[in-house]
């Protein structure tokens, strides 16, 4: 009896997949099949009235394996009918036309957000995050489909069913998230443990996608809100007034020195070293972005120092 097996993706009907089937009676578990399905469909003869179960081998790439299932061919005699819808390709008669469906991966987005030190905010921040999964007390490092352990925020990345965390691997431009958080020991806590001083957030469950609508996703790691990160700079602004009009004084020029390197009981020498200059302008202000410096007015013309 003449059989065809087609496979589709669960979410588009009309998308035809691959994968490698295996079939065997159920009486006595004989193996009378096993091959790939390919994008037309494969052709197998079974028996009639025979029980069969069938078992897929291997899925396709990024999809859910389909679960094991079980069908009886029709009794005979053998109508003229039954010919006419077995051999009449491609009306696709249920009888014969076995179609299995397969759910797949979804596309995800971790979401995070990035606070600058002058002010503006970065909402396609693009922060590398390492993958893991909990194996009790240990965390585990997943390779993601395509081949790697790491995942980049705000860009879609494929992922297969499961529960993860996920481990920031911090620039130099970046605040520690531990020291932002409100507990910092060692501990589960929620929306992240804290191990060996290092932070998992999640845990996050992907599941498969059901439908159109479910193939995209994004992950927030912080509640409902993108995840928050902050530059690790300080922002010091230094404004110039004239002490009697309390108005804005242009022209007076501010150097910045490391902290490090400037010695007040060597002021003069001190401050021949500065590792930049700036000069106030009309509003009379100057705008530095670093840390561990220590700011001083060099010259202003028509005023004491």
């Amino acid at each position: 009896m003449p059989y065809w097996l087609h496979k589709y993706d669960i979410t588009d009907n009309s998308k035809r997949i691959t994968a490698t089937f295996r079939i065997t009676r159920v009486t006595d578990g004989v193996e009378v099949f096993k091959g790939d399905v390919t994008l037309d469909g494969t052709f197998v003869s079974l028996d009639p009235g025979t029980k069969y179960r069938v078992e897929e081998v291997k899925a396709p790439d990024n999809y859910v394996g389909s679960a094991i299932s079980e069908f009886t061919t029709p009794s005979g005699p053998i109508n003229r009918e039954q010919l006419k819808e077995w051999f009449w390709y491609p009306k696709e008669a249920t009888t014969t036309h076995l179609k299995f469906y397969n759910k797949p991966y979804k596309t995800v987005n971790l979401k995070k957000i990035k606070y600058n030190s002058n002010g503006s905010t970065d909402n396609n921040v693009k922060i590398t995050f390492e993958v893991y999964q909990k194996d009790g007390d240990h965390f585990r490092a997943v390779t993601l489909p395509d081949n790697k352990n790491t995942i980049v925020s705000n860009t879609d990345t494929v992922m297969a069913p499961g529960t993860y965390y996920f481990k920031e691997i911090l620039g130099s431009d970046i605040i520690n998230p531990l020291f932002l958080l409100k507990n910092k020991a060692d501990g589960q806590y929620d929306g992240y443990i804290i191990q060996n001083g290092a932070v998992y957030y999640g845990p996050a469950t992907v599941t498969a996608a059901e439908s159109t609508a479910e193939k995209n996703t994004n992950i927030y790691l912080n509640g409902t809100k993108s995840l928050e990160n902050y530059q690790n700079y300080g922002r010091v602004m230094v404004t110039k007034q004239d002490a009697l009009r309390k108005t804005p004084v242009s022209g007076a020029v501010f150097g910045i020195y490391l902290r490090s390197q400037f010695h007040e009981a060597d002021w003069a020498n001190s401050i021949k070293n500065p590792i930049q200059t700036k000069t106030s302008g009309a509003n009379g202000q100057v705008i530095f972005d670093s840390s561990k410096l220590r700011i001083l007015m060099t010259a202003v013309s028509g005023y004491l120092m």
